[in-house]
C-alpha cells in the first residue's frame, strides 16, 4: 500500500523569472489565487455596470422613453411592477408616526 504525504501549504513564493517558476498544482494552486491585491479598491463603481446603464437608458429614449413605459404597463404588468421593484430604493422612512399606508389595485377581483 502506497503513502501519500500532503504538502504544507504556507506562503508561496513570488516569481520574476517565469520560465524557472516551478509548476504549482492543487491545493496550493487554490490558496494563490487568495493572495491580496488583485481586484477593484473598495469604493470604486464597476465601470461595466456603468456602461450598461448608459445602454439601457439609451435605448429606453430610442424606444419612447416615458411613454414606452406606460405602455409596457399595460400590456405587461408583472414586469413593470418588477422593474419597478428594482427602481425603488430598499428601505423607505417615514417621519410620520404610525408608519405607512400602502394601497395596491391590481384590477383583478377577488370574487
Amino acid at each position: 500500500m502506497a503513502t501519500t504525504t500532503k504538502p504544507k501549504i504556507g506562503k508561496l513564493p513570488s516569481f520574476t523569472d517565469v520560465a524557472n517558476a516551478p509548476v504549482v498544482t492543487g491545493k496550493a494552486r487554490s490558496m494563490a489565487n487568495l493572495r491580496k491585491g488583485g481586484g477593484r479598491p473598495k469604493g470604486v463603481p464597476n465601470a461595466t455596470t456603468g456602461a450598461l446603464k448608459e445602454m439601457i437608458l439609451g435605448a429606453l429614449d430610442k424606444a419612447g422613453g416615458e411613454e414606452y413605459l406606460v405602455k409596457q404597463a399595460q400590456m405587461n404588468p408583472g414586469a413593470f411592477l418588477s422593474l419597478i421593484g428594482k427602481v425603488l430604493p430598499t428601505e423607505l422612512k417615514n417621519a410620520e408616526p404610525g408608519g405607512f399606508i400602502v394601497h395596491v389595485t391590481t384590477g383583478v377581483s377577488r370574487e
